[in-house]
């Protein structure tokens, strides 16, 4: 059985009021490297019957964490969790996706944020949200805005129209 982990990946955000780097590690998700012989036998079984589909490392949840750099304050999607998942397998559908807002604080909660998975039938084609809402959570300093991903669809990948209606 394959295992899936959380490594570090750290990426740069600009510079702080006192010019540090902000740099944040938003972490990814691997497969194990122990598993790599076991992988690439399971690809060679998709390959021979297309029925089956191998299950992928991905994030399962997110935290909402807040960090400022000389141009203000941001908040970033930071990997908190990863778990081995065949969400990607059959036709294009909404995936849940969890995000702990304000995490370690009084107003910590989490929330099922949504993703898109799956397959598209037509070639340059992708699943990819075509709905959403924006759901509004009080911290301290007011409201937070998050967008959770109502419907996902097949679009052309090169160039869709994503719907802007806030409900």
């Amino acid at each position: 059985v394959k295992s899936c982990v959380k490594e570090r990946l750290q990426k740069n955000y600009g510079f702080d009021a006192a010019l540090r780097e902000v740099i944040v590690d938003v972490g990814h998700c691997v497969a194990n490297s122990e598993d790599l012989e076991l992988d690439n036998i399971t690809r060679q079984t998709e390959l021979l019957n297309s029925t089956l589909c191998a299950p992928k490392c991905v994030p399962n949840q997110y935290a909402l964490k807040d960090y400022a750099n000389r141009t203000g304050p941001f908040r970033v999607d930071v990997v908190s969790a990863c778990a081995l998942s065949t969400a990607h397998c059959g036709s294009c559908k909404r995936i849940r996706q969890d995000t702990v807002l304000l995490p370690g604080s009084p107003y910590e909660k989490t929330i099922d944020q949504g993703t898109c998975g799956g397959k598209c039938d037509e070639t340059g084609e992708s699943c990819e949200p075509v709905t959403h809402e924006f759901l509004s959570f009080e911290d301290p300093n007011g409201a937070v805005l998050v967008r959770k991903v109502e419907k996902c669809g097949c679009v052309d990948r090169r160039c869709y129209r994503e719907d802007y209606f806030v409900s």
